[in-house]
């Protein structure tokens, strides 16, 4: 799988374990408007993340990463979604505008789908990644 292209991206964010199974994950909101296809490592390979930014922090997602390609509605379309940007707008949110369940973000070639709208997911281990820069004292 290839890595971002943002060399300064959380390790998190780079590329897929060598050797590692893929797995093609199934999932949606709460309502099933949407439903997706995504194709990604088993998770006790590479782990969902626990970002720190502003907005996941608020609303408790977990994500896992990887090319936007390996991702792809089986319900649903992304024009069909609401989308939410803020800052630089480097990426975009989707959630469903009937359910409101958060399903994933988009940009810069890169996706991170919130796990918790994955089917079959009982209990998870993730790892957290810090996004934010603070400055020394």
């Amino acid at each position: 799988m290839p890595s971002t292209p943002d060399a300064a991206a959380p390790s998190a964010l780079r590329k897929y374990p060598e050797g590692v199974e893929v797995k093609t994950w199934t999932g949606g909101c709460h309502c099933r408007r949407f439903t997706y296809e995504y194709e990604h490592p088993v998770l006790e390979a590479s782990p969902p993340t626990s970002c720190n930014c502003s907005i996941c922090t608020q609303k408790g997602e977990l994500h896992a990463y990887g090319p936007e390609s390996a991702f792809h509605f089986t319900k649903g379309a992304f024009d069909e979604a609401t989308g939410y940007a803020w800052g630089k707008k480097t990426s975009t949110r989707f959630f469903c505008p009937t359910c409101g369940c958060q399903l994933l973000w988009h940009g810069r070639g890169r996706v991170g789908v919130n796990v918790r709208t994955f089917d079959g997911i009982d209990k998870l281990r993730y790892r957290r990644v810090s996004v934010l820069v603070t400055s020394a004292p």
